[in-house]
């Protein structure tokens, strides 16, 4: 571990500020949904019904993922999923949002009333509503592209992911159509929080951010504010904010203390691991990519469940070792692990899908045998953790 607090503490940070909580892509926008196909939308998710629910192969499932779920177990988790990533960023907030439509007024007089959870709810909205933009949802349709030479089991899984999407994205837009028409009460209501002498250091600092004109001397005092709060807690969540001010900076010395910290934040949080994985492959800020360190930090990031960080295993790897990157990742997507995620989780699935069964033809027995059995291996012994840091479904 590298101590930083002596030396950033010395450190005269001039970058400008960041979002504290960027795209874990840098230099990449989340691309658009898939343009859907002329085919009528499949009705709303039924978490009690067995729509084209698919019989299992206990046997095949061992080392199979195709093989494991049925399309309405993974619509249970994609559902599952979201309402764990929902609770860990909004809280209690998150069962009002779904019930009541109430909740803009219900979290400002939270706000009001000092409630540090409020303050770090209304944030995160800030953030996914700001992400999410104006735009309608898109259109309910099915791309039947997605699921051309699939058989009908592995077809009937994209179209229960799609669904799960759908209806994600729809939820997602009501909830942000609520935040954007209270969105001048809320921003007030952060403002009163943020001037009571009991605020959460942190949340003060996000509410400057994210609601004041970024002028130079607002910019100086948020760098100055969250190098102090880093000094006194340490937090993963600070570290991280302060370390992408360091890798803004227009000096070398910024860049280097930015990637050291960075690293230290990874090796003890998993959570951070496919953040710094990015960073190191693509670069952030005016920190050029790290060819030296980017390899290792990938390869663990894939290990966590990391969409992007699987791909880059999958670039280099021969058939079999494809075979098991491509089954865990169908792995992951059952349990939920991509919901919200820049790319449609039913579109990975799909490709996914057809990689596999492209390789099946490829593979001898024996290397379908080992692919098999590093999948399985790597199910058992990182699949705790990577739902744990992803707030995937548990089940199934």
């Amino acid at each position: 571990m590298i101590a930083l607090h002596a030396v950033v503490a010395a450190y005269a940070m001039q970058a400008p500020a960041p979002r504290f909580e960027p795209p874990t892509r840098h230099g990449a926008s989340a691309p658009p949904e898939p343009a859907p196909a002329a085919t009528p939308a499949t009705p709303q998710i039924q978490p009690g019904r067995d729509n084209d629910a698919t019989p299992l192969d206990a046997d095949a499932a061992i080392d199979d993922p195709r093989r494991a779920f049925s399309p309405q177990q993974m619509q249970r988790n994609q559902a599952a999923a979201a309402q764990a990533q929902d609770r860990r960023r909004l809280g209690p907030l998150a069962a009002q949002t779904a019930t009541s439509a109430q909740w803009p007024a219900a979290l400002a007089q939270r706000l009001r009333a000092g409630d540090g959870g409020a303050a770090g709810a209304a944030a995160e909205l800030h953030d996914d509503c700001d992400e999410l933009g104006g735009a309608p949802p898109p259109a309910t349709v099915f791309d039947e592209a997605l699921v051309h030479g699939l058989d009908a089991s592995m077809q009937a899984l994209v179209r229960s992911e799609f669904e799960a999407r759908v209806q994600r994205l729809a939820e997602r837009h009501r909830r942000c159509a609520a935040w954007r028409a209270a969105r001048d009460d809320l921003a007030a209501a952060r403002r009163d929080y943020a001037a009571r002498a009991d605020a959460d250091a942190f949340e003060k600092l996000r509410t400057r951010q994210q609601l004041d004109p970024p002028t130079p001397s607002l910019l100086e005092r948020l760098r100055r504010e969250l190098r102090a709060l880093w000094e006194s807690q340490s937090q993963s969540r600070v570290g991280r904010a302060l370390a992408l001010q360091l890798l803004n900076d227009d000096n070398e010395a910024g860049d280097r203390l930015g990637l050291q910290l960075l690293l230290q934040l990874a090796e003890r949080d998993d959570t951070q691991v496919e953040f710094v994985a990015s960073v190191l492959s693509q670069g952030y800020g005016r920190l050029p990519p790290q060819p030296d360190l980017a390899p290792q930090w990938q390869q663990r990031a894939a290990e966590l469940g990391a969409d992007a960080a699987i791909d880059a295993q999958l670039a280099s790897a021969a058939p079999a070792q494809a075979w098991a990157w491509r089954a865990w990742r169908v792995w992951l997507n059952a349990h939920g692990c991509y919901v919200d995620a820049p790319r449609a989780q039913d579109a990975v699935l799909a490709a996914d899908l057809r990689a596999l069964q492209q390789l099946d033809g490829a593979l001898s027995p024996g290397a379908r045998a080992e692919a098999g059995r590093v999948y399985l291996e790597r199910t058992q012994r990182y699949g705790d953790r990577a739902r744990a840091v992803r707030d995937c479904a548990t089940d199934g």
